[in-house]
Formats: C-alpha cells, sequence, structure tokens
C-alpha cells in the first residue's frame, strides 16, 4: 500500500512541476525553451523535462489546460497583420511629421544663405576674407 501512496505522490509532484512548467511558458520566462516560443504540449513537456508521449497518456488534465491555454493565447492572423499595418502607418506619420520638419529647416538655412550673399562684400580676386555680419 505505501508504494501506491509514493507512485501517488510523485504522479502529484510532476503534475505540479507540468503547471509550473505551463505558467513559465506562458510568462515567457521558460528555463528550457526560448523566450517567445509558441504554447504548445511539447514546449511543455520540455520545459517540465518530461516526453510529450508521457504527458499525453498519463496526464490528460494537463493537456486540456494546455490546450485552454493555447485557445486563450492565441491572436488571430488577420489581428496580427492589422496591428503590424496601424504600426507601418504610425511609422510612416513619424517620417512625414519628420521629412516636413527637414524641409522647413532647409528652407530657413537657404533663406539665411541668400540674405548673407545680398548683404556680404564680394570678395577680391586677390583672395581676401570676407566676413559676415554678425546675426543675433
Amino acid at each position: 500500500m505505501p508504494q501506491k501512496a509514493t507512485k501517488a505522490n510523485a504522479k502529484e509532484k510532476t503534475r505540479g512541476k507540468l503547471r509550473d512548467a505551463l505558467g513559465r511558458v506562458l510568462s515567457g520566462t521558460a528555463r528550457r525553451v526560448a523566450p517567445g516560443h509558441r504554447i504548445s504540449v511539447s514546449s511543455v513537456a520540455r520545459e517540465a523535462g518530461l516526453s510529450r508521449t508521457a504527458l499525453y497518456k498519463l496526464y490528460p488534465d494537463i493537456v486540456s489546460e494546455i490546450e485552454v491555454a493555447i485557445q486563450q493565447n492565441a491572436v488571430p492572423k488577420v489581428s496580427r497583420a492589422r496591428r503590424r499595418e496601424l504600426e507601418v502607418r504610425q511609422e510612416n506619420d513619424e517620417l512625414r511629421d519628420r521629412v516636413a520638419s527637414l524641409l522647413s529647416q532647409n528652407a530657413t538655412l537657404l533663406h539665411r544663405i541668400s540674405e548673407l550673399e545680398r548683404h556680404s562684400p564680394r570678395p577680391s580676386s586677390t583672395g581676401s576674407v570676407a566676413y559676415l555680419p554678425h546675426r543675433e
């Protein structure tokens, strides 16, 4: 009889390890699975140090929990594409604002150059230095 209790305790301990592994995979803090790896029965089994087959055969309740987690964390592909489109549009708007700012700076500098050229004396052919008026 004690052997059955020991097996039951071991199975419960493993079940706890599997739930912990699922939590780590969900939170992105897994030790054996790359961060950001998709949630799957295989990734949870790998994180817990068990085979996928053992997980399916001995812990169908945990497999169900993993499947629920997969459903809850699933993001439709259309949603991902839409999110990426919004990111690109926002980046586009930021770049357009930057271009407008640079065009304004360029126009200001061109105006300043023409102002300086108009008010500065023409350098002589001897190569003398021309001093530009100080502007405050």
